[in-house]
């Protein structure tokens, strides 16, 4: 995950997000992956203003989602096909920008941020709860941290294929509310993503 300037042309766009995933060649047998998704956004993370993803491997996808905040409508496309614009709300993030509102946010434990998520098909309320402060250890440190918990009903993929799919975040408990650990349980097995570099905290 990183954060870089921007480098297109997009009107009013402040800020690039971009998540590079894939598996290990020795996994690529099994269950192949890689994937790129770009975000852009307003300085202040409040609307998205372009995504894109691309994914390789097993499934083969390549999506934009140009958003009009003229019309509030977002437009979906996945190589050549082109789906009918939406209706989209104020404040309507994608999943990645909406990863980086919530570091904007004051966290109590107890409470739930709700924010309208699109993936350029359709609006829906996400809701990400605030579960409990917790210290964890990652290689022998020591990390004061928010344990976070996001809704994936209407999350697709391989969670929406997973019954009981579940995924927790933890973000450091201070003003940068980094992502330090992810963890998540789906149909194609369990993963725990750890922070390499803890030289910051």
């Amino acid at each position: 995950m990183e954060i870089t300037p921007i480098t297109q042309n997009i009107t009013d766009a402040a800020i690039h997000f971009i998540l590079k995933a894939s598996t290990y060649p020795v996994t690529d047998f099994f269950y192949k992956f890689r994937e790129r998704v770009d975000s852009y956004t307003n300085k202040k993370i409040t609307r998205t203003l372009l995504y894109k993803k691309v994914q390789d491997g097993n499934t083969k996808r390549d999506i934009t989602v140009k958003f009009d905040w003229h019309k509030h409508e977002a437009e979906y496309t996945n190589f050549k096909e082109k789906l009918k614009p939406i209706s989209i709300k104020n404040g309507t993030l994608d999943v990645l920008a909406a990863f980086y509102f919530i570091r904007t946010q004051t966290l109590i434990v107890g409470q739930t941020i709700e924010r309208p998520i699109t993936d350029g098909k359709k609006v829906v309320i996400g809701r990400l709860h605030v579960l409990k402060r917790e210290v964890i250890k990652i290689r022998g440190k020591k990390i004061d941290t928010f344990k976070l918990e996001p809704e994936l009903k209407d999350v697709k993929g391989v969670f929406q294929k997973s019954k009981h799919a579940k995924m927790f975040i933890w973000v450091t408990a201070d003003d940068r509310k980094m992502l330090v650990r992810l963890k998540s349980k789906v149909i194609v097995g369990s993963f725990v993503a750890n922070l390499v570099n803890l030289d910051q905290l």
